[in-house]
């Protein structure tokens, strides 16, 4: 990952998993995105099982105008993760 044109160290990442980036969005996968001065690419703490911007095949980016505040903590039911997360 870059930010600004320089590479972001991320020590966390094992070998194995180094490259195991991409979902169905083939345009990150093929050689990354550019985006815009206003615009945000969101990645998960959890890189390979988040829903984030890889996810989306037609808007991999937010726009500073979309967004509407911080998550702090996300709760769910342990029974139905997929059915509803209640964000606070």
């Amino acid at each position: 990952m870059y930010i600004n044109g320089q590479k972001v160290e991320e020590g966390f990442i094992t070998e194995e998993n180094k490259n195991n980036t991409c979902y169905s969005n083939f345009e990150v996968c093929r050689g990354g995105i550019t985006l815009l001065e206003d615009e945000y690419f969101l990645v998960g703490d959890n890189r390979l099982e988040s829903f984030d911007s890889r996810m989306f095949i037609n808007q991999v980016h937010v726009s500073k105008e979309d967004i509407i505040g911080k998550a702090i903590v996300a709760f769910r039911k342990q029974d139905s993760f997929w059915k509803k997360i209640i964000w606070l």
